[in-house]
């Protein structure tokens, strides 16, 4: 049964756009995408894909904000990164910034250098946590964190280093 549904993912994925932005080529501004997205030259600016973005190993990108379904990393990444399933930093790979994501793999050789969130679906709602003059009002899939700061989008934007996190508890 597991062979077959890896077998059937694999399938899936084979079939799947992947958009390249190959070495030698450098793209600034906002991009977005349904399909696949790698990344072996220069990437600066904002990306939302509904797939994976893997960053070859000579890629780099500078993201004020990253998002996308799973994130790869074999080269260099530097900004706000949101994935929904699993961001993965390879052996050659290098992350700096503040990440959100289901799962953080971050492969022996790897860097990471900043903060990271984990199971962001899974926090609670608070209710009264954004009753007040300085709350925002909810969008869609936002949820209030523990410490009852904004959702991991906003989190990201901003969020209180973990020592003075600690200090509220």
């Amino acid at each position: 049964m597991i062979g077959l549904w890896n077998q059937n993912r694999l399938r899936a994925r084979a079939t799947r756009t992947v958009t390249l932005i190959g070495e030698g080529c450098r793209i600034q501004g906002n991009l977005t995408s349904e399909a696949d997205l790698r990344i072996e030259g220069e990437f600066v600016g904002t990306i939302h894909a509904a797939g994976e973005v893997a960053i070859g190993e000579r890629g780099i990108v500078r993201c004020r904000k990253l998002e996308a379904a799973d994130v790869v990393v074999a080269g260099t990444l530097e900004g706000s990164v949101q994935a929904e399933g699993i961001v993965r930093i390879t052996p050659t790979g290098r992350l700096e910034g503040r990440l959100a994501a289901g799962t953080l793999i971050i492969e022996q050789g790897a860097v990471f250098e900043g903060h990271s969130m984990m199971a962001v679906d899974r926090l609670p709602v608070d209710p009264q946590a954004n009753e007040g003059p300085d709350r925002h009002s909810l969008g869609e899939g936002e949820m209030i964190a523990p410490t009852g700061e904004a959702s991991p989008a906003a989190l990201l934007a901003g969020s209180p280093s973990p020592s003075s996190l600690l200090k509220e508890l």
